[in-house]
């Protein structure tokens, strides 16, 4: 696994954590749009460019919600708001396995151009090593 891939996985786990603990009451809902935009900035930097705008699209939706809920003055989302977030996140998290879920397979799939070979050179001479 490359170091980008690692990357990748600990930043979407990061992200997952936080969806997990808002949804556990232990994160506000200010707290996860932070937590979310700044891995979603990173991510630009380390993945796909266009997945991560994708996420941070989904992400401005939860923006919105997070910005009318502050500007009540609330402790708590009221029911309407709870279940557009609870939509937006599952919309979030769809993004964040069917990317993971082809990354995958596209990193196997290179893996596969990388195997091992054995090949003759003019020389006669055998030559084994990673292409």
């Amino acid at each position: 696994m490359s170091d980008t891939h690692a990357q990748i996985e600990v930043l979407v786990e990061g992200m997952r954590a936080a969806i997990h603990n808002f949804k556990e009451g232990k994160l506000s809902i200010d707290r996860l749009a932070w937590d979310l935009k700044s891995r979603i900035a990173v991510l630009r930097q380390v993945a796909n460019e266009a997945w991560a705008d994708e996420l941070k699209a989904i992400w401005n939706q939860l923006e919105v919600v997070n910005a009318f809920f502050i500007e009540s003055g609330r402790k708590d989302l009221n029911a309407d708001e709870g279940k557009e977030v609870e939509e937006i996140i599952n919309e979030l998290l769809a993004a964040l396995v069917a990317y993971l879920r082809d990354d995958e397979a596209y990193a196997k799939l290179s893996l596969k151009k990388y195997s091992p070979i054995a090949a003759r050179n003019v020389d006669e001479k055998v030559f084994s090593g990673l292409l």
